[in-house]
C-alpha cells in the first residue's frame, strides 16, 4: 500500500522561499550536488536543458529548479515530496543551509 505523501514548495512568499546566489549557473549547478550528499541524499538525474535536479533522499524526494536571472545571478526553488510525519519545510531549510556554506547567498 502506497504511504500518503505531502509536498512542500518553495517561492518568495514561503518560508524558507526561493534562495538567490551571486553565482553562475555551473557554480550552482556544483553546490547542489555536494549539498545533496551533506544532507544524505543523492542527485539522481539532472537535465541541463531545463536546469532540473531530481535529489533522493531516504525518506523524501526533492525536485530543484535553477533559474538564471543574470549570468552571475541564479535562483532555485524546491518541490519536496515527503510522507505525511516528516515536514517537507525541514528538508528545505537543510538544503538551503547547506547551499549557503558553498555558494554567495543574495
Amino acid at each position: 500500500m502506497f504511504e500518503k505523501l505531502t509536498r512542500f514548495e518553495t517561492n518568495d512568499k514561503t518560508t524558507p522561499a526561493t534562495a538567490y546566489y551571486r553565482n553562475t549557473y555551473e557554480q550552482v549547478k556544483a553546490a547542489i550536488y555536494e549539498s545533496a550528499r551533506e544532507i544524505g541524499a543523492e542527485v539522481k538525474s539532472h537535465n541541463d536543458d531545463h536546469r532540473e535536479f531530481l535529489i533522493k533522499g531516504k525518506n523524501y524526494e526533492i525536485m530543484a529548479t535553477a533559474f538564471r536571472i543574470t549570468m552571475l545571478e541564479t535562483a532555485v526553488d524546491l518541490v519536496v515530496m515527503n510522507p505525511v510525519l516528516r515536514p517537507g519545510k525541514k528538508v528545505a531549510a537543510s538544503f538551503f543551509d547547506a547551499m549557503k556554506k558553498r555558494t554567495q547567498p543574495k
